[in-house]
């Protein structure tokens, strides 16, 4: 099968891949990391871990907790740069915990060598989670829903482009028990 793509490979082999190398900055600064994990669902807001591991618990407490502990609320760029075809793409959002897993395995109670870990993982989540607030109670009457999600969205950290196939006008529209985020899922089904 093809799917859309014009090069034709043999049976069993797969395109080359285009490798990736991505860059994280916390409040603009560069962060070095061991692992990435970003999780983009349809209909929820993106989630990141960013994994930093080191050698020792001497080199891990050097970083003092509250230094690793004042990263939250940090504002996250995520950008991946295609090695090949020099294309990038950029993910942002907010770091929403710090956990720091420091412990080693008595290695008498397995029979084997000791396991150590020694990382911390900065957990947030996208830009999206501004609309994932409180829940509230909110009413529209004979609106466009361009209007409406605009409304919903003006607090927003991040620009909102809507232009919706519907057109027409809403004869009423509520927001009942939901956060902003919530709400315009259900609008957009």
């Amino acid at each position: 099968m093809n799917f859309g793509n014009s090069h034709t490979y043999q049976a069993g082999t797969f395109p080359p891949l285009n490798p990736v190398k991505p860059k994280v900055r916390f409040d603009g600064e560069e962060f070095l990391f061991e692992s990435l994990i970003l999780e983009q669902p349809m209909n929820s807001c993106h989630r990141f871990e960013i994994v930093r591991e080191y050698l020792s618990q001497d080199e891990l407490w050097k970083e003092t907790p509250e230094k690793l502990m004042s990263l939250i609320g940090a504002r996250t760029l995520i950008r991946f740069e295609h090695l090949t075809s020099k294309d990038s793409y950029e993910f942002s959002g907010w770091v929403t915990d710090v956990r720091i897993d420091a412990w080693e395995d008595d290695e008498t109670r397995s029979g084997f060598l000791p396991h150590r870990s020694n990382r911390v993982r900065i957990i947030g989540r996208g830009d999206a989670m501004s609309l994932d607030g409180v829940p509230s109670m909110h009413s529209f009457i004979d609106r466009q829903l361009a209007d409406i999600v605009s409304e919903v969205t003006r607090e927003a950290y991040f620009k909102v482009e809507c232009n919706p196939r519907y057109k027409g006008i809403l004869p009423y529209a509520v927001q009942y028990g939901e956060s902003g985020f919530e709400f315009l899922n259900r609008l957009s089904r």
